[in-house]
Formats: structure tokens, sequence, C-alpha cells
């Protein structure tokens, strides 16, 4: 109690000494003044501090980031070379022993650390994928855009996507037996969440995320641990989200309680950029700062609670004391313009609603377009995208030309169905039809996965092409069972009679599309490149649709481009001659539509409203040739452009005028913008009510007698 006592009366002489400084040194004005300026100060450079000294730091750090992810394909490149330079590989590729082929790949693979290593023979048919034993039997060259290059005997590496992936860290060198092509090796890193976990622990600082993209698809790969934040980054990172198309500067953006600068690292490509790394390093938050200031309040506590124990206090003591309370006030304040900063729109907010469905989630067949031979068993994946959105059941039916393909099995190994309960596994190989149904009892899922694989058998040679029926959907686990399912991908596959073989050196005459693959999908690009497996003694000629003429390919080449094809389908016809006759002819056929959607306008139930209203916000659009996507997004001022289904109410709780911007897409990709204001005037306070109702109201009706 004596101690206690001691304590309180030093509490009553510092306060007392501090008034009397204070007072008797006009000290109180001085550091009104000062307070005042410090506000200024940091209310005016804060921002500027943020967007140079932070930006300057976060380019250069963002550029030792990019050069990391450049020099991870050195490994991949080195363990290539070492296992294609292995003699038991190359008497494996010519005897066609798949079995040997796949047991000595898996342990290369593993013994070097890398994920996946995938061998094909010389006409490019995979023989072995480590990391998928029962999937080859499919022609590499022409299904990858790398496939070329490799089917000429030369090295190639970088990110791009892949076969059987949707983006990959590759390198790929062929393999050579005394000057002679027979085969190729690629080693690969699929850019999954593992990865980017791998890649944060190895090459970030402490805060750091990456989260890696592929474009028209979304986010393939974060480093984010709590699910909360990766469920976050990937609803920002839908794919008509516009940071992964620009944003050469860095930006501001708020995940739940922390705060990031991020920037897009775009990866450029065999051909054209397939995705990138957006870098997350994270500023100073409102808790790191709140900390701060708790941090002083403990030493400032600590120092006078040390002057206490001393028992005496000095004028330097008051003058520390003056000190302590000068930084506790600074911080402070700077909790307070960084609050207000925040809602003024500097700090862009990167909330997902937990109760609103955003509608981002994506199906698609993996791989999305192959080139198989006939009589033999493939496998295609059913991938699932769920953008952000948690969900617990998937149910997705898949229709296919009976006479062409045959179903023969659903696989769940390595799958979400096998995570959760199968519902429905019905194979129609009369209607030609494949419908599977599973759902997580008690469970939920976010993120990209396998749903299942079907288990395929071409019955003739030619094209066949599998399509999402109707009754194909995702529910989100909201208690409703909302079907969530923005969009899906159609996928064309090639089927060829004649079996390659590594000793025939027999090359099956195809042709295939890096730029426009997938003879399903809407494209809006208007230039084609077109490439091909060439023979030597044979020339070529191409036509364009069927009333084209042919155009001689210049000797040598095996790949062409054709430009400005005008919207609508499209046949590209390559013919071989030999002795000035035509041997063979392949085709590829696609679907190009270049224009965005026509006729949008954006309606709100009301265009001024009081804080805390509605508002409905709808869109009319019209797309005649590949059509509309059933999402449509929404930007709420600076706010996250999100996937939604029109109508949609959105809530207005800040007063002032708000842009709301809605965008739709075709299914080729084209966009289309619109937007409408939204003034939002105060509910209480005389003066807001005669600025924004009685002032108008009265001017109104003035002007009516003038």
């Amino acid at each position: 109690m004596h101690n206690m006592a001691r304590y309180f009366v030093f509490w009553q002489k510092i306060a007392s000494r501090l008034w009397q400084q204070l007072v008797r040194r006009r000290a109180f004005f001085g550091m009104t003044v000062l307070g005042l300026v410090l506000a200024a100060s940091i209310f005016l450079i804060e921002p500027k501090i943020v967007g140079l000294v932070t930006r300057n730091e976060f380019l250069q750090y963002r550029e030792r980031v990019r050069q990391h992810a450049r020099e991870q394909t050195v490994p991949l490149l080195d363990g290539a070379r070492e296992i294609a330079r292995s003699d038991a590989l190359i008497h494996f590729i010519r005897d066609g022993d798949v079995s040997s082929i796949a047991l000595l790949a898996h342990r290369e693979g593993e013994k070097r650390g890398i994920n996946a290593v995938l061998v094909v023979d010389r006409n490019g048919v995979a023989l072995s994928r480590s990391y998928a034993v029962t999937q080859y039997g499919d022609y590499t060259f022409q299904a990858s855009p790398w496939g070329d290059a490799l089917s000429r005997g030369e090295e190639v590496s970088g990110i791009d996507r892949g076969v059987a992936h949707p983006l990959v860290m590759f390198a790929g060198v062929p393999v050579m037996d005394n000057g002679e092509f027979v085969g190729a090796v690629v080693t690969a890193f699929p850019l999954y969440d593992d990865y980017a976990s791998v890649f944060r622990s190895t090459h970030l600082r402490g805060g750091e995320h990456v989260a890696f993209y592929r474009r028209g698809i979304g986010l393939t790969g974060a480093s984010f641990t709590d699910q909360a934040d990766r469920s976050a980054i990937a609803a920002y990172l839908n794919s008509g989200s516009d940071l992964t198309t620009c944003c050469s500067d860095p930006e501001l953006l708020r995940i739940h309680d922390d705060v990031y600068l991020i920037g897009n690292i775009v990866f450029p490509g065999v051909r054209e950029p397939a995705g990138g790394m957006i870098l997350l390093h994270p500023v100073q938050s409102r808790g790191q700062r709140l900390g701060m200031v708790l941090g002083m309040t403990v030493a400032l506590l600590a120092a006078l609670s040390y002057l206490a124990w001393r028992r005496r206090l000095t004028l330097l003591d008051v003058r520390w004391a003056l000190f302590f309370c000068a930084l506790f006030f600074f911080f402070a304040l700077q909790i307070i313009l960084t609050v207000f900063l925040t809602r003024q729109g500097f700090v862009r907010v990167m909330d997902v609603p937990e109760t609103t469905s955003i509608y981002n989630s994506t199906m698609s067949f993996g791989p999305e377009t192959a080139v198989f031979e006939l009589n033999s068993e493939h496998r295609i994946a059913i991938n699932v995208e769920t953008g952000g959105e948690r969900v617990n059941a998937i149910r997705a039916v898949a229709s296919f030309d009976p006479s062409r393909v045959a179903a023969v099995g659903v696989e769940s190994t390595d799958s979400l169905c096998e995570k959760g309960i199968v519902l429905e596994r019905t194979i129609d190989n009369e209607s030609g039809t494949v419908s599977v149904s599973c759902g997580l009892l008690g469970a939920e899922f976010s993120g990209t996965d396998v749903f299942v694989r079907l288990i395929l058998r071409p019955l003739k040679a030619g094209d066949f092409t599998l399509r999402f029926a109707e009754g194909t959907q995702v529910l989100a686990n909201d208690g409703l069972g909302t079907s969530v399912l923005r969009s899906w991908t159609d996928s064309g596959y090639t089927v060829i009679a004649e079996r390659s073989s590594a000793s025939s050196g027999k090359i099956p005459f195809t042709m295939f599309s890096p730029t426009h693959p997938n003879r399903e999908r809407w494209y809006s690009s208007r230039d084609v490149g077109v490439s091909w497996l060439s023979r030597p003694g044979i020339r070529y000629t191409y036509a364009v649709d069927a009333t084209g003429s042919e155009v001689p390919v210049p000797v040598g080449d095996s790949s062409l481009e054709v430009v400005g094809l005008s919207d609508g389908a499209h046949m590209i016809r390559l013919s071989a001659w030999k002795d000035g006759i035509r041997t063979e002819t392949a085709e590829i056929r696609l679907k190009i539509d270049g224009t965005p959607p026509e006729g949008f306008m954006v309606r709100a139930s009301d265009t001024s409203v009081v804080a805390g209203d509605v508002v409905r916000i709808d869109a009319a659009a019209a797309d005649n040739l590949s059509g509309l996507q059933k999402s449509t997004y929404v930007q709420v001022d600076d706010g996250v452009l999100l996937p939604v289904r029109l109508p949609v109410s959105i809530p207005f709780t800040r007063k002032g005028v708000h842009q709301v911007m809605v965008r739709v897409f075709d299914n080729a990709g084209n966009h289309a913008d619109a937007t409408t204001e939204i003034h939002v005037r105060s509910r209480s306070g005389f003066i807001d009510r005669f600025l924004n109702e009685l002032l108008p109201t009265i001017s109104g009706f003035a002007s009516s007698f003038l």
C-alpha cells in the first residue's frame, strides 16, 4: 500500500510539473501548433512517401523477384539435360518401353526435387508423365506453345501454359542418340499453391506473398496459408480483373486487415504472355501502428515508473516526459490519418462480403485440346476453379458424340470428388453423356482442383468434342445451395489413326494452332498462328475457308500466320505435295469474335439516395456471335471488380458521389463497360439536410417564377 500511495503521489507531481512547464514556458501553444503542423504534414506527405520512397524500393525489389523467377528455370534445364543424357532412357524410348520410362522419370525427378517430368518420342507422343502416369499417348508437340521448338531439336525454357496444367515453369531438351533426334524430356513445376509457398520461403522476405495467375482463367496458386486471404485474392484475380493485364506501377491494396503494395510481373511466354505473378509487399497497417503506439505507451509508463523508483523529479525528467508524450501523440495521429486515408479511397479496400455469392467459379476440361492416338484410352480431367467462392457440392454433365468416342470410366483418385461423397456417377454411351455429382458433407472447398477424370476411348479418326451440358453446377456453401458457376469451356480433340513409334520415324500429318488451339472456344484475336511437323521433300500450300485460293508456303517453313480474319467460323486447310501431287491434307477449325458486346446500358433503381439505402443495379447488352457470359462484373468506386448475377442490390452507407461501373464479357473475352453515378446524401444534420434537400427545393420553387 505504501508503494502504491507513493506511486500515486508521483503521478500527481508529474501532472503538476507538466502543467507548470506547459503554462510557464507557453509550451501548450507550441505543442498545439506543432500538432497542427504534424497533422498537415502527414496528411500531405504520407501519400507521397508511400508513392515515392516505398514505390522506388518496391520496384527494385520486384525486379529482383523477377530475376529469381527467371533463374528458377536453370535447375530445371540442368535436370532435363542430365535425364536426356541417360543411356537407359534412350534405350527405353527406342523400344517404346512405357513402364520403364515412367519408373525412370519418377525416380530422376524425385532425386532432383522436380515435380513433373514428361518424356516424349520423336513425334511428340507422351510416353510418360511422372505426375500422371496414366495420362500418355497424346501428341504434345502440337498441343503446347513450346512443342514446335522441341520438335526441331532445340532447347526451350520459360513460364507458359502447360499441356495438363494451366501454368507451368518448364525446361525442355531433345534426346539425341549419335546425332539422331529420338525424343525429348520436359521438366516442370506447376505453379500451384505448393510452389508459391516454396517460392515465398526461398526468395521473399517475411510478410511478402506471391500469387500466380493465368490470363483468362484467374488464380492458379498463392502463398497465403489463411483460407480467407486466399479466397480474397482469388476473388480479385478473376478472369475479368484489370490487374492481370495492366498495372506496371504498384498500387495499394488492403486484404482484410493487411495493407499491401502490389505489382504485376508478366511472364513473356514462348509466343505470347500466358500469365504472370502478383507480388504483394506489406506496408505499415493500422495494427502495426497501433502496436507502435502501445509500445510507446509502455515505454512512457516504464520511464515514469523508473523516475518514481528514483524518488525524485527534475526538469530533465519533465522534458523526457514531454518527448514521450509528443511521440505518443504523433503515432496516434498516424492511426487516425490512416483510417481517414483508407475511407477516402487512398488505400483500396478489398473485402469480399462473407454472405454474398460472387459467381466466380469456372469449369474446364484438361487438357483443353490434344491430339490422341486411336484405340488407346485417354484421361481428360474436369477442372474446377472456385475463384474465391466456398463451395460444397459440384455436378458435371459432359456430352460427346457416341459415334466417335466412348466413355469407359470415371476416375476420382487424387481428385476433389475423392474427398467427398459420390452422389451420382452415370455413363450413357448411347446418348453420349457422363454425369457425376459429389458433395462435401460438413466441409467446404475453395481453390483449384481436379473434380474427376473421364476415361475415354476414341472409336474413329477425326475430331471429337467434349461439352458441358445443362445440369452442370457449382453450389456455394451458403445454406441455400446457390449455383455460383460463372462460365465453362468446351474442348475439341483430334484422333490420329496411324500409330506413332520412335523406330518408324513416321510423323502423322497434323496441324495445330498455338494461338487458337481449341476449336470449340471463341477467340478475340483475328491473327492466327499455325504450325505442323514438316516432312523432308514435301511442299506445302494452305487455303483459308472453302473459297480461299491455295497459297504456297516457303520451302523449309513449318509454320505460318494468317492475319486479319473476320468475325465468324473459319477453316484453314494445309495440303502436302510431292512431285506435283497432293498427298495429304489437314485442317483446323476456329471461331473468332473480335467485337465487344453492343447496346450496353446500366440501369439503377435510384440515382439519388440517402446514406444506408440499397440501390438495385441492372444492365442490358447483346452479343449475336459468341454470346454473353452468364455473370456480369460490378465495381463501386475504386473497389474490387467482382462477378455477380444481375440484378444486384448494393448498399451505400457513405455520402458523396459514387461511381458504379458494370462490365460484361462475351465468350471470346471481349468486354464493354458502362458507368452510372449514385448521389448519396446524409440522413441527419440540419446543414446537410438544408444543402441536400431544402436548398434544391427552394431553388426549384424560385426558378419556376423566373
